[in-house]
């Protein structure tokens, strides 16, 4: 009798941790698939962060080459005031 008992228990306490053996299964997939869902998501994220980033070097590229064109055409304007000042006193020291 006792043997049976014993057995018995032994059965059900066998069958109730397979059930909540199938519960933390079904719920570490349940996670997994959360997790994968961020990781996609995040992947994502990160890939458009990474786009604008190259657009935004590529702007700032622009815009110091922009930079660059206009001292040079600074310098020149500078360079052609310089002339006509020179000149234009030249032209007073005649006159």
């Amino acid at each position: 009798k006792s043997c049976a008992e014993t057995v018995s228990r032994l059965e059900k306490s066998i069958k109730d941790h397979d059930k909540n053996r199938e519960g933390r299964l079904k719920d570490l997939e349940k996670n997994i698939k959360t997790i994968k869902s961020h990781i996609q998501a995040a992947s994502k994220d990160l890939k458009g962060h990474e786009n604008e980033r190259e657009r935004l070097v590529m702007e700032q590229e622009a815009v110091v080459q922009e930079q660059s064109s206009l001292e040079n055409q600074l310098a020149s304007l500078r360079t052609q005031i310089s002339t006509l000042t020179s000149d234009l006193d030249k032209q007073r020291a005649k006159v």
